[in-house]
């Protein structure tokens, strides 16, 4: 292994040796140029889903499951960029049977860490930064209704080493009424 990174390491100057000679330059402007950005996700569900129905009827049955004990329950569907994650959470989110389960539902594009200000500033449409305010903003508008909300493109916690995060965030959503859902998908998470 030693020598393979000795080798690397020559060929790494070798580069850099000739971008010199050749006068190449990297401008600020097109370090940040390289860098990918994602866009926002919505609810919006394209018009095909190909082999993910039994992914969909599991997550299904779980939404629908009014014998479920917590009130504020999570589900993540976790993978690598590129898998369908987003596609298969738009999917359960605009079926028929979810829609007409939940009297309140919504999509927040997270875009990064997980932020409990940021994601209540978004579902209750205020920009206060009083976490307190905030919560029971969000308590009169999901009060006494069944509620399922999807948190997409959230990197904390993906593998599990985040749970006081979540953990904080769950404590912070109404839970006077039974059959509430969290939905997040990590990369998007349903609660």
């Amino acid at each position: 292994m030693g020598h393979r990174v000795e080798a690397l390491r020559e060929r790494l100057n070798v580069i850099e040796a000739d971008s010199k000679r050749f006068n190449f330059e990297v401008h600020e402007s097109e370090r940040y140029s390289l860098t990918t950005v994602r866009e926002q996700t919505t609810s919006s569900q394209p018009e095909v889903i190909v082999g993910r129905e039994g992914d969909k009827a599991v997550i299904k049955s779980f939404l629908l499951d009014s014998n479920y004990k917590d009130n504020v329950s999570v589900i993540s569907i976790i993978g690598m960029g590129g898998l369908g994650k987003t596609t298969l959470a738009q999917h359960v989110f605009n079926d028929k049977q979810v829609e007409s389960h939940f009297a309140v539902k919504h999509w927040f594009c997270v875009l990064g860490g997980l932020d409990a200000r940021k994601i209540l500033k978004g579902l209750v449409g205020r920009d206060d930064d009083q976490l307190e305010s905030l919560k029971n903003e969000l308590e009169k508008k999901f009060e006494k209704k069944k509620y399922l909300l999807v948190l997409d493109d959230v990197w904390d916690g993906e593998d599990g080493s985040d749970s006081a995060k979540w953990d904080s965030l769950k404590e912070l959503f109404p839970r006077d009424a039974v059959g509430r859902r969290h939905f997040h998908k990590a990369r998007t998470r349903i609660m």
